[in-house]
């Protein structure tokens, strides 16, 4: 039961874009484009890079701009 809320919560990041401290105390931000466990950790795929976040500060929406709107409503 823990696995799947931890899932929903890993997947509920899907397309966001996320503010967060890596373990070096870092600052990391990008969109997430995939997410895994690693040895019972959550790892994020953020902008191409496998980014294991020890604090998340700031989940946001990507609203798609003006431009791209209306290239997805022409293609």
């Amino acid at each position: 039961m823990q696995d799947n809320l931890l899932w929903s919560q890993a997947l509920s990041f899907l397309g966001r874009e996320i503010e967060g401290i890596d373990g070096d105390g870092n600052l990391v931000e990008g969109i997430v484009t995939g997410v895994k466990f690693l040895e019972g950790q959550l790892v994020l795929l953020i902008d191409g890079e496998e980014r294991d976040l020890q604090l998340i500060t700031a989940v946001k929406v990507r609203w798609a701009s003006e431009e791209e709107s209306r290239l997805g409503a022409e293609g």
